[in-house]
């Protein structure tokens, strides 16, 4: 349960019922690259929106990611808990330069606010791009769904400091070089076993790296596991710091399922 004690105010449950756009994961024109982008000097993140017309929402945007999750602001909402479907196996692990990402098989899915979003990839960021009032964690991983319109939902899950997660060790241990992808054969559920996530944070945002996309659904799960300091350097001696800073939350408004 989330260590948070909340005012309940009933009438404020569906103020997050907004429509939220089919998004693109990626973007540009086909053949055309995408402008360069990084998490530090000319082509950072306080960069990023001068640096094409097709990051704009980076600098101009009103509903951006990742955001600093503060007491003041979350309305216990009694959303249902988010039920967990996941199977098959992680089938490569990706090295595109700006984190590790997970790729999986098909099959797996969660179940949000009575709609079934499919499981596409999951990716990490050190240190956490969201924070929870003012504390920022070692590593938050970055569960990608997307649901039969082509809505985007993500878990960000919180990981503390602690003892070492084994599995994720063979993930950082093993990790490819940037540009390369290696094959996996290691079970999904050997990352996170929940069944459900009963406490959440639920507000809504946008892609955290380049375009920025707005009208992504963000479930914000802290501490679900822990991870070791030597992981932790593990992970950076191979991407390096892969964080956003955190931004206005604005007109939002931050529900709490717990």
């Amino acid at each position: 349960m989330l260590n948070y004690q909340l005012s309940p105010i009933k009438k404020l449950v569906m103020a997050l019922a907004l429509i939220t756009p089919t998004l693109a994961l990626a973007s540009g024109t086909p053949g055309e690259s995408p402008a360069h982008w990084s998490y530090s000097g000319d082509s950072g993140p306080s960069h990023w929106g001068d640096l094409s017309e097709e990051y704009a929402a980076c600098g101009i945007g009103k509903n951006q990611s990742p955001i600093d999750v503060e007491l003041k602001d979350i309305v216990n909402a009694g959303l249902a808990p988010i039920e967990i479907h996941y199977k098959g196996q992680i089938t490569s692990i990706l090295n595109n330069g700006h984190t590790l990402q997970a790729n999986v098989e098909k099959g797996s899915y969660m179940v949000a606010e009575e709609q079934e979003f499919k499981l596409l990839q999951f990716h990490m960021h050190s240190p956490s791009e969201h924070r929870v009032g003012g504390e920022t964690f070692p590593l938050e991983i970055h569960f990608v769904h997307q649901n039969s319109r082509g809505e985007i939902a993500v878990v960000g899950a919180l990981f503390r400091t602690g003892d070492s997660h084994e599995n994720l060790r063979k993930i950082f241990s093993g990790a490819p070089l940037e540009g390369e992808t290696i094959p996996s054969t290691l079970a999904l559920t050997e990352i996170i076993k929940l069944k459900s996530i009963p406490s959440y944070f639920r507000y809504n945002g946008s892609l955290t790296t380049p375009p920025c996309t707005e009208g992504l659904r963000w479930y914000i799960f802290p501490t679900v596991l822990t991870v070791s300091k030597e992981q932790i350097a593990q992970f950076i001696s191979v991407i390096g710091y892969d964080a956003r800073g955190t931004q206005p939350l604005n007109a939002r408004f931050i529900l709490s399922a717990d």
